[in-house]
C-alpha cells in the first residue's frame, strides 16, 4: 500500500509541476 501512495505522490508532483510550468509559459 506505501509502495502505490508514494507513487501516486508523486504521479500528483509531476501534475503540479506540469501545471507550473504551463502557468509559467502563460504568463
Amino acid at each position: 500500500m506505501a509502495d502505490v501512495c508514494s507513487k501516486h505522490d508523486k504521479t500528483m508532483e509531476r501534475l503540479f509541476d506540469d501545471i507550473n510550468q504551463i502557468k509559467i509559459m502563460n504568463s
